[in-house]
């Protein structure tokens, strides 16, 4: 409830867009529109700062299904990421693929570990990244690169796993780098 004193001004791109659209530029004016043409809740929640839900979901549009290890094994875009975490936040791993067509992102594998040290989350990435390519076939570790998270533990545990499990691993950034840190 609000204090009878507060003032509440409520502002958005759409202020801006008549006046001056190129203050803003056509990649953020065509983004915004197309996510309202896809997404009409979504772009509210974003572009115009309202509440839209309980606030509990961070995507709405999620199916869950099962994907063949055929569709997966044709993946032409794949990422694994690591997100570091301790406690309560916990770690996790996943596998995506991004089909930009569709505009889909596909998590098609998700681990999830609480109070773990680097090196006992670079042994389970090691065991998450060994797997046959067919079925029948043996299993081999697959040298497939990894982002992390740049933060002081992200990178305390980049230094882990490269010296010793060998995992190739990156850092995704958080800013501007959005085809990193899908």
């Amino acid at each position: 409830m609000k204090r009878a004193d507060t003032l509440v001004r409520r502002s958005s791109y759409l202020n801006v867009v008549e006046a001056h659209p190129e203050w803003l530029g056509d990649p953020f004016i065509d983004e915004a529109e197309y996510l309202r043409d896809v997404n009409e809740t979504a772009w509210r929640w974003e572009y115009l700062g309202e509440v839209t839900g309980t606030g509990g979901n961070v995507f709405t549009n999620i199916r869950d299904e099962r994907l063949s290890l055929g569709r997966i094994r044709n993946f032409e875009r794949t990422r694994n990421g690591v997100d570091w975490g301790w406690f309560p936040d916990p770690w996790r791993f996943v596998r995506c693929a991004w089909e930009p067509g569709a505009r889909r992102l596909l998590i098609f594998e998700e681990h999830s570990a609480n109070r773990k040290t680097p090196h006992e989350t670079g042994q389970m990435v090691v065991d998450f990244l060994t797997y046959a390519d067919e079925p029948g076939e043996d299993t081999y570790f697959h040298n497939e690169l990894v982002w992390c998270d740049d933060t002081p533990d992200g990178k305390q545990q980049m230094a882990v796993y490269r010296r010793d499990f060998g995992i190739r691993i990156r850092p995704a950034r958080k800013a501007r780098m959005r085809k990193l840190s899908y």
